[in-house]
């Protein structure tokens, strides 16, 4: 089992809210069958449905992990919020708006 349900898979920056990051992982182990000595070849990458803005409940599906051996997709679950994520102040939400500005011009 590469990845254990409820283990943080990676952290992701939110805006708008009262902290910057959520922890992201999955609610269901990932129990692979591969060969013996494949795992040294399994990957993992993940892919977010839209930029996280607060408020963010903790077990929010966001997205998808994708597992892939030898660069194939082997399996997929769904990416959750580890964490609930309150709405920043009003000063912060202010702030990252003006972020969000200033990374659309250079993006």
């Amino acid at each position: 089992t590469p990845y254990q349900a409820g283990h943080e898979f990676a952290s992701q920056r939110v805006w708008y809210g009262a902290t910057d990051e959520v922890k992201l992982g999955i609610t269901e182990s990932t129990p692979l069958t591969i060969r013996r000595g494949q795992s040294k070849n399994l990957k993992a990458s993940f892919e977010l449905s839209t930029e996280l803005e607060a408020p963010i409940a903790k077990g929010t599906t966001v997205g998808k992990v994708f597992i892939q051996l030898d660069g194939k997709d082997i399996a997929s679950y769904p990416l959750v919020t580890l964490n609930e994520v309150e709405q920043g102040s009003w000063f912060k939400r202010t702030m990252d708006y003006f972020k969000q500005m200033i990374n659309g011009w250079f993006s």
